[in-house]
């Protein structure tokens, strides 16, 4: 595995190795908790704490709100000046009277005696543990950029200083009264500022016009014929405010993972021994390339092609290492979840995406919206070059890796096609309003299935492998495994786990796949999230179904789970359904109609009429299972037990059997949507030859208890007909029954607090007389879909004293035309 090869270098910069994909804003990597990466003040912050000028505290915060004292802000400009190691041996007495020889700074407040920028409170104390006001800060900044005498010309304390300091930009950023005591935050900015300020040299002095004697200045701004550019960072650091942008990282192949190439666009006129013949020029596309450059605790690796300002410091070894890095202004980006990308014109009527069609079409722009409730999608147009015939003209960044030059195809696989992540479209340094880059993650799913700690080899469960090694030993070779936002081993998974894996999909270029198997590049997320509920509502459309209050979408395409079952699902990282299982307490009932075996697919079928009133046709997996779900020994076969649970001795041409003996419990695969198990339900209840009345004081019929949650299916006219056909079955509730009339009923299933799960109606007297439904209409009827796009009409009531939506049938749909609201029905349901 490929590591940080760098050598140790100067004490003042702790460098870390950061291999991230594109984050999803522009803003240097700050590692303090409470600095927002937003933060006017982030770049100023994170310089300091690099340049060990300011430090945070043990807990990882900063305290941008708190206040600073006189003696905390003397430590900080010392350090600004480079001259912590020298203060340290200067501890002892000071020449003021309320520091005293132990005081933890003395040593830093005789440097500052010594180097001139403080001069204490004018009666012999230094006030150490006062708050430094704006106006103090600000005088020991001027004095030590070398205005001193010049700003006691200027009017001295306090407004010599405070003017100096406003036109020469030091207090950029920062708005406070002379008397105010000021944050962490604004010293920081202050400092920062004061850093990329042009020192100045005392030649002397000199008479004015007018004859008053005045010190002359040199200011060190790099504009005279001889004259460099110099200022606190570069005299005290050898770091160097630069502007330009990451031209290659390690991922390009050449370079080691905290490397990056820089091209340096515009500078200030440094020393050419330096950073080189880099001289101030308006065409930023003409750059000098510094290589390598160590990132540092930058997140430079992950903006590639992005106009950029940054400091560069050399170090003791004459290494380049970047302090600092924040995208300019320059540039003009958009950042999205890539769920928000509006693909419908590449769709068909099924909502499924038609390859090719922007590979092969003309359209030079993405449509996006704006965010997840939005109606409308916006246009972003690419980059593209020709006049007549436009080409596209887009570099592409697929988790980190450049496509130069990316194709159609590449856009509409990587992009297009895209459906997790992040997205940035960047209109990089060129600014013309033409997206030019891309930035993009994109991922494969696997679950795990195994791992062989010693060789790093985990067996997996994908679409483009069924293994990858992660090979300590393979010095090519780059990965880092999180979970939970923390960075993890090979040896802390689990089996079981989902693994969302970011490649390098550039590895080969014939496939996907070809890619995955030669990548050397892995960044994966673990999730051993799950999550369990009743489905509320699904959407087959947007492809999500609502469990528990929550929508989800799923990793391998939509599947319609049942309407108010319950489910325990398996989510990935971006917290898409990978897999699930139903609740017990949500088992799926339903009668075989049918058991045949089909010529066309050399296997069985059966036809089943659900609790939840479907029909539906499953192909049978062949395994063997007997009646209460445990598999059958080698050779036994299930056609013959279901044949004959089926149809009288398991042929059809004699019929079938009873209704209630065909009642089964069964589960269908997640991967294949097949039959995997049927288990036969006995009934419990009536005979043929009894009848029990329903009482709807107990919500009994007969010993067969039921409540709302009962999954009643009426099969009375499936009955009479003689089982000719499950359309004459149908699904109801509770409210059905009559008080006092009889029924023949049968419950199975496990029950609850004595409660059946499901009950099957096979005969009844006035179980749907119309005299015994009433209901007074609310709203003319209007006509929907179901869930399973099959048309109905629909007509609010008032039934029961509550309101409530009858589903009409067709036969009973021309009934409807003159109902009118208000007035009085009878119905029967079916």
């Amino acid at each position: 595995m490929k590591k940080n090869l760098k050598k140790a270098i100067s004490a003042v910069i702790a460098l870390a190795v950061s291999a991230s994909l594109v984050p999803a804003t522009f803003a240097a990597k700050i590692a303090l908790t409470d600095v927002a990466d937003t933060a006017s003040y982030a770049t100023a912050v994170n310089t300091l704490v690099a340049l060990d000028v300011i430090n945070g505290y043990e807990d990882g915060t900063f305290l941008p709100d708190n206040l600073i004292t006189r003696a905390e802000v003397t430590k900080v400009i010392v350090a600004a000046l480079n001259q912590t190691a020298a203060a340290e041996g200067m501890t002892g007495a000071t020449e003021f009277t309320d520091v005293a020889a132990d005081f933890w700074a003395n040593g830093f407040i005789n440097a500052g005696t010594q180097i001139g920028f403080i001069n204490g409170m004018g009666d012999g104390t230094f006030a150490p543990q006062e708050n430094v006001t704006y106006a103090q800060i600000v005088k020991m900044l001027v004095s030590s950029l070398g205005y001193e005498d010049y700003a006691q010309y200027m009017g001295g304390w306090p407004n010599g200083y405070l003017s100096i300091a406003a036109s020469e930009g030091v207090t950029d950023g920062v708005k406070a009264n002379a008397n105010d005591a000021v944050t962490r935050a604004q010293v920081a900015q202050l400092v920062y500022n004061a850093l990329n300020t042009p020192i100045v040299e005392n030649t002397g002095m000199e008479y004015s016009s007018a004859g008053i004697l005045v010190p002359t200045i040199a200011k060190q701004d790099g504009k005279g014929e001889d004259t460099y550019y110099k200022t606190l960072l570069t005299e005290n650091f050898d770091a160097y405010l630069v502007e330009g942008y990451v031209t290659d990282t390690h991922k390009g192949g050449t370079l080691d993972v905290d490397q990056v190439t820089f091209g340096v666009a515009k500078s200030k006129k440094y020393d050419h021994d330096i950073l080189g013949e880099i001289t101030t020029t308006n065409d930023i596309t003409k750059v000098e390339e510094l290589t390598p450059v160590y990132v540092g605790d930058t997140d430079a690796a992950a903006y590639q092609n992005v106009y950029a300002t940054a400091i560069i410091m050399v170090d003791e070894y004459d290494d380049y290492v970047m302090i600092s890095f924040a995208p300019s202004g320059k540039n003009k980006t958009v950042t999205f979840t890539s769920d928000l990308l509006d693909t419908s014109d590449y769709e068909d009527s099924n909502d499924k995406f038609i390859d090719n069609k922007f590979k092969d079409g003309t359209d030079n722009f993405l449509m996006i919206y704006a965010s997840e409730t939005a109606k409308n999608s916006t246009k972003y147009q690419l980059q593209t070059t020709g006049t007549t015939t436009k080409t596209l003209d887009v570099d592409l960044f697929v988790n980190g890796f450049e496509i130069k030059d990316a194709s159609r195809e590449q856009i509409e696989e990587y992009v297009l096609k895209n459906e997790i992540g992040t997205l940035e479209l960047v209109d990089t340094y060129k600014t013309d309003g033409y997206y030019d880059t891309i930035y993009v993650e994109h991922y494969t799913t696997a679950e795990l299935l195994g791992i062989t700690a010693s060789t790093g080899k985990l067996t997996i469960k994908n679409a483009l492998a069924s293994s990858i090694t992660l090979d300590d030993e393979d010095e090519d070779l780059v990965y880092s495994i999180y979970l939970d936002g923390e960075e993890i081993t090979v040896a802390d998974l689990q089996k079981g786990d989902i693994l969302s894996i970011a490649y390098d999909v550039t590895a080969d270029d014939s496939s996907d796949r070809a890619a995955f198997q030669k990548s050397k590049f892995f960044e994966i997320y673990v999730s051993r999230a799950t999550a369990s509920g009743k489905v509320t509502s699904r959407d087959k459309e947007e492809g999500w179904v609502n469990i528990g209050g929550e929508e989800y979408k799923f990793v391998n395409g939509y599947e319609e789970l049942q309407m108010a079952g319950e489910y325990t699902i398996t989510l990935d990282y971006f917290g898409r359904i990978y897999d699930y299982e139903v609740e017990a307490t949500s088992v799926k009932y339903a009668i075989i109609d049918k058991f045949i075996y089909s010529e066309s697919e050399e296997g069985y079928k059966a036809t089943l009429y659900t609790a939840d009133g479907v029909a539906k046709v499953y192909v049978f997996d062949g395994k063997v299972l007997n009646d209460d779900g445990t598999t059958k020994s080698e050779g036994d076969t299930a056609e013959t037990d279901i044949l004959n649970k089926v149809y009288v001795d398991g042929t059809s041409s004699k019929g079938k059997q009873a209704v209630y003996n065909r009642v089964v419990e069964y589960k269908v695969s997640s991967s294949t949507g097949e039959l995997t198990s049927v288990k036969f339900l006995k009934a419990e209840g009536n005979d043929s030859n009894s009848k029990s009345p329903y009482s709807e004081r107990n919500a009994k019929i007969g010993s067969i208890k039921l409540n709302d949650a009962t999954k009643v299916i009426d099969a009375i006219e499936y009955t009479n007909e003689g089982y000719k056909s499950y359309s004459d079955l149908a699904v109801t509730t509770i409210d059905v029954f009559v008080d006092e009339t009889e029924y023949e009923a049968y419950g199975f299933g496990t029950k609850v607090d004595g409660i059946y799960p499901l009950v099957l109606v096979v005969e009844g007297v006035g179980a749907y007389n119309a005299t015994t439904r009433f209901a007074v209409v609310t709203d003319g009827y209007n006509e929907s879909t179901t869930d399973d796009g099959d048309e109905i009409f629909e007509l609010p009531v008032l039934y029961n004293g509550e309101a409530t939506v009858l589903s009409v049938s067709d036969e009973a749909e021309s009934q409807l035309a003159n109902v009118k609201r208000g007035d009085a029905i009878f119905f029967q349901t079916g």
